[in-house]
């Protein structure tokens, strides 16, 4: 019973956390489009950051090892990996390395690689009443 009331209130403090936004990206939903499913948006809080190019990245954190980002139409599944600092994920040939929430950077893994040679793209978490 204790566990239910844990699980309760991690719940309750979820959406609070870092300025999450529980709404999914605005993008239209079409066979290839990374929007996600109705249900799904309904139980999913999104990070949203802008990019320096303009673009925006929208993460969710399904479980504390796995993340998935939206950026370009493009839906990424990542799975935790080891970092010196922040929280780093990679998977699909992509790696998305966080701090603290308030910033990310998004970059092509090369063939072979573990952690990106690349600079990336830098993106910066959106501030609330900030246009994505």
């Amino acid at each position: 019973m204790r566990v239910v009331h844990v699980i309760a209130a991690l719940v309750a403090l979820a959406p609070s956390a870092c300025n999450g936004i529980s709404s999914p990206p605005g993008k239209g939903a079409g066979a290839n489009s990374a929007a996600p499913s109705r249900s799904e948006a309904d139980t999913v809080t999104y990070y949203y950051y802008i990019c320096e190019d303009g673009s925006t990245i929208a993460a969710r954190y399904p479980t504390p090892d796995t993340a998935r980002i939206l950026h370009e139409e493009r839906s990424i599944d990542l799975n935790l990996a080891r970092s010196a600092s922040g929280a780093r994920y990679v998977g699909e040939g992509w790696q998305w390395w966080t701090k603290g929430m308030i910033e990310g950077t998004l970059t092509s893994l090369a063939a072979n690689e573990e952690v990106a040679s690349a600079s990336g793209l830098a993106c910066a978490a959106r501030q609330e009443g900030q246009d994505p």
